[in-house]
C-alpha cells in the first residue's frame, strides 16, 4: 500500500510519479489517490494515474478518474480535470466530456482561471465548439487572459472568427497585452491580411514602454517577420532587455532575445543574465532565475548554479530548482544533483524533485530511486 501525507501533497506526488511508479504498486496507486477525501484533489490523483496506467488496468483507471471527475464541485477544477482526460477517451466517449467541461469553464467565477481551463480545453474542442469558446475569450475582461485565449484558439478558427478575434484583441486596454494579443493573432490572419496585420503587430510591439513585456512581444514576432524587419526588431530587443531594471525580469528577457543574437552580442547578453540571476536577493526569486539562465549556460556556470540552487535552505525551493535544473545537467553535474534531490527530507518534496529526474535516468537507476522514495513505502 502507498502511504502518504497531507491530501494535496498526495494528489500531486501520484501525478508527478506517475510515469515512473512500478506495476506492482500502481494499485497501491490508485487506491491511495480513491481514498482522498476532498472530492478536487481525488480527481487530480486518479486523473495523473490514468494517464500513465498500466494497459491492463488502464480502461478501469480512466471509468473511476472521469467518474471522480464528474463529482467534484469546483467547476474550475472539475473543467481541469476533465480536460486532462479527454484524450484518454474513446472517439465516442469524448463530445459528451468535452461538452461538459466546457459548461464548467462557462461557470468559472474568477476570470483568470477561467481563462486558463479554457486554454487547456482549446487544443481538444470539435470545431462545432468553437465559436462557443470565441465567446468564452471574449468575454474574458481580465486583460492578462483574454489575450492568451484568443492566442490559443487562433490556430483553429475559421476566417471569420479570427477576424472576430483580432478585433477584440485591437481593443484591449492595456497596451502590452494589447500588443502581445496582436503579436499572437496576425501569423494566422488570412495571406492578404497578414502583412497589414505584422505592421499593425509590430509597431505595438515596438510601441510598448514597459520593457520586459516589449522583449516578450518582439521576440514572439520575429518568426512572422521579413529580413529587414526582423533584424529591426531583434535589435529593439536586444536594447529593451539590457534596460530592463528587476533583476528577475532581466534574466528572463535577456534569455529571450539571447538566441535571436550572434557570436558576441549573444555571449554578452547571456553572461548579463547570469551576473543578474546571482545578483537576485531573495532566495526564492534567485532560484527562478538561475533556473532561467542554467540551460544557456557552459558547464562551469551551470556547476555554480547547481551549488547555489543546492545550498538553498527551504527544501521546497531546493527540490523545485533541482527538478527544473535536471533536464539541462550534463552527466556528471545530473548525478551530483540527484545526490542532493536524494537526501531532501520532506517526503513530499524529496517525490517532487526526483520526478523532475526520473526521465534523464537510466531505467535501473530510475526503478531503484523511485522505488527507495520516502513517499512510497509498503505495509507488508
Amino acid at each position: 500500500m502507498i502511504v502518504i501525507g497531507a491530501e494535496p501533497a498526495r494528489a500531486e506526488a501520484l501525478t508527478g510519479l506517475a510515469p515512473y511508479v512500478p506495476a506492482d504498486l500502481f494499485p497501491g496507486a490508485v487506491a491511495a489517490a480513491a481514498a482522498i477525501a476532498d472530492d478536487a484533489w481525488r480527481a487530480e490523483g486518479l486523473a495523473g494515474l490514468a494517464q500513465h496506467s498500466p494497459v491492463e488496468h488502464r480502461a478501469a483507471t480512466v471509468e473511476r478518474a472521469v467518474a471522480a471527475a464528474y463529482a467534484v464541485s469546483d467547476a474550475s477544477q472539475r473543467a481541469g480535470a476533465l480536460t486532462r482526460l479527454v484524450p484518454l477517451l474513446t472517439d465516442g466517449e469524448r463530445a459528451a466530456v468535452v461538452a461538459v467541461a466546457m459548461a464548467a469553464i462557462r461557470a468559472v467565477v474568477f476570470e483568470d482561471i477561467r481563462g486558463r481551463r479554457l486554454v487547456a480545453l482549446v487544443p481538444l474542442l470539435p470545431s462545432r465548439l468553437l465559436d462557443e469558446a470565441l465567446d468564452v475569450a471574449c468575454a474574458i475582461t481580465s486583460v492578462d487572459w483574454r489575450p492568451r485565449a484568443l492566442a490559443a484558439l487562433a490556430p483553429m478558427l475559421p476566417a471569420d472568427l479570427l477576424r472576430r478575434a483580432w478585433r477584440v484583441a485591437a481593443e484591449i486596454p492595456k497596451e502590452e497585452l494589447r500588443a502581445q494579443g496582436l503579436v499572437w493573432l496576425a501569423p494566422h490572419l488570412p495571406v492578404d491580411e497578414r502583412p497589414a496585420a505584422l505592421d499593425r503587430a509590430l509597431a505595438a510591439a515596438v510601441g510598448v514602454a514597459v520593457s520586459g513585456s516589449k522583449v516578450k512581444a518582439l521576440v514572439g514576432l520575429v518568426p512572422a517577420l521579413d529580413d529587414a524587419q526582423r533584424a529591426a526588431a531583434i535589435r529593439e530587443a536586444a536594447a529593451a532587455a539590457h534596460a530592463v531594471g528587476d533583476g528577475e525580469v532581466r534574466v528572463v528577457a535577456l534569455v529571450e532575445v539571447a538566441p535571436l543574437l550572434q557570436g558576441e552580442q549573444r555571449a554578452a547578453a547571456l553572461h548579463e543574465a547570469w551576473a543578474a540571476a546571482t545578483a537576485v536577493s531573495r532566495e526564492n526569486w534567485r532560484v527562478q532565475a538561475l533556473v532561467n539562465v542554467a540551460p544557456h549556460l557552459a558547464a562551469d556556470l551551470q556547476a555554480q548554479a547547481l551549488a547555489t540552487v543546492a545550498a538553498t535552505r527551504y527544501e521546497q525551493w531546493r527540490a523545485q530548482g533541482l527538478a527544473a535544473l535536471a533536464p539541462h545537467l550534463p552527466a556528471d553535474l545530473l548525478a551530483q544533483a540527484l545526490t542532493a534531490a536524494v537526501v531532501i527530507q520532506d517526503p513530499y518534496w524529496q517525490a517532487y524533485a526526483i520526478a523532475g529526474f526520473a526521465p534523464c535516468l537510466a531505467d535501473g537507476e530510475r526503478v531503484q530511486v523511485v522505488a527507495a522514495l520516502k513517499i512510497l513505502s509498503r505495509d507488508d
